[in-house]
């Protein structure tokens, strides 16, 4: 039911995944991100799993949203509770699972494994393959291989260079950006154009390659900053 439901929202455009989980199991919910992401993310298709979101009030989120609440009924948090039943109040569909104790850590693996595998059938795609996995792989192992014959990596010269920042891109979106900045080459008209290119449906995500910890997390999570 659950793989079901994953894969008919997805199809009819509610393929951002928002995953609430209760404080005490909430790594349950980095697992099924990665689950989800890894196996539906291919061919311009699949779902996109949201986690750890500051839970915001109904008008933030646009149809596209799906959530799926875990709570865990020996521990629950009555604020999450109040918050989720807004959302759901205001029309977002959300899916709700019980999570009676730490002994039901294995039937969820088993269910969003199960559910995963059914949503990417209905999404039209292979959920076990991994071209991303395996051209990633290939493109390390060269990497490797250059340097061990080298000495170095190659270098890769920055679309445009700030004090602190330098911007990469591939040669599709360099033309493109080039093309939309008429030549422009300054750091915050690349960004502009580049965000400007979102439409509806989309999704913009920062990725920080920083150490998984309180402080860099509660930089990451501060919007103000």
């Amino acid at each position: 039911m659950l793989g079901l439901i994953l894969g008919v929202a997805g199809n009819h455009g509610r393929d951002k995944i928002t995953i609430v989980t209760s404080p005490g199991i909430r790594s349950l919910g980095a697992w099924i991100e990665q689950l989800l992401a890894e196996s539906t993310g291919k061919a311009g298709k699949g779902l996109v799993p949201i986690v750890d979101e500051e839970l915001g009030v109904p008008g933030v989120y646009r149809p596209d949203r799906l959530f799926c609440y875990i709570r865990q009924k020996d521990a629950p948090d009555l604020g999450q509770d109040a918050r989720m039943d807004v959302i759901e109040g205001a029309g977002h569909p959300v899916v709700r699972i019980d999570f009676c104790d730490k002994y039901d850590l294995g039937q969820e693996f088993f269910r969003w494994e199960f559910a995963t595998a059914t949503a990417g059938s209905l999404l039209g795609i292979n959920p076990f393959d991994q071209p991303d996995v395996e051209a990633s792989k290939a493109a390390t192992r060269q990497l490797v291989a250059e340097y061990e014959s080298k000495g170095a990596l190659p270098e890769e010269t920055p679309l445009a260079e700030g004090t602190d920042l330098k911007l990469f891109a591939d040669r599709h979106n360099t033309s493109q950006l080039t093309r939309l900045t008429y030549g422009q080459k300054s750091i915050s008209a690349l960004l502009i154009a580049h965000l400007e290119r979102l439409q509806f449906g989309d999704y913009f995500a920062l990725l920080a390659f920083v150490d998984m910890n309180p402080e860099h997390v509660a930089l990451l999570e501060n919007h103000s900053s």
